[in-house]
């Protein structure tokens, strides 16, 4: 199998996670949208934040979906270089490393954008009906946020940070060589 599959494969199995998440959610989500349970004054609160979590499962499902079935697209643009389908995976460390960080970014931004789409449906929900809740919603928000951003970061500049840690791990080569006898 070649890099681009094994990185396909991957990506593909990131999608199994998210769309997992979703089902083991989704039986207390249903209970809770379809519950006759009189909630008195809280009835627009807790519908307003339902229909939040609804919209944050269908961010899920979707961010899944895309994932599933551009997995190959997404592995080769992680591997630019062209990489013949019929060769073994023969990866250099630096290639490797590039690979690890841009899977831990696709993975940051896979959770954080439908995460953030949920916060940003109830604040703006929770908005109009208390204002005191808002501010924990936002601060959530902030760091889903930062969390797309971090994963952003860690994607476009994966090669650079392989060269950082080549560079760190050179450096301790030529310490722990001038410490031997």
């Amino acid at each position: 199998m070649s890099a681009i599959r094994w990185t396909a494969a991957a990506i593909r199995l990131m999608a199994l996670w998210l769309a997992l998440g979703v089902m083991i959610g989704l039986p207390a989500f249903l209970a809770s949208w379809f519950s006759a349970w009189d909630f008195g004054q809280e009835t627009k609160l807790v519908a307003a934040g339902l229909r939040a979590t609804l919209l944050g499962i269908v961010a899920t499902v979707a961010t899944a979906v895309m994932l599933w079935r551009k997995s190959i697209t997404i592995a080769r643009w992680i591997w630019p270089e062209p990489v013949a389908d019929d060769l073994p995976v023969q990866a250099d460390v630096a290639d490797l490393q590039r690979a690890i960080f841009v899977a831990a970014g696709v993975y940051l931004v896979a959770h954080g954008v439908p995460h953030l789409i949920e916060l940003a449906a109830s604040s703006y929900a929770l908005g109009f009906l208390q204002h005191d809740l808002r501010a924990p919603i936002e601060a959530r928000a902030t760091g889903a946020l930062t969390q797309i951003i971090v994963g952003v970061s860690l994607i476009l500049g994966s090669g650079g940070i392989s060269r950082l840690v080549a560079r760190a791990r050179s450096s301790r080569d030529d310490v722990d060589a001038a410490d031997s006898p």
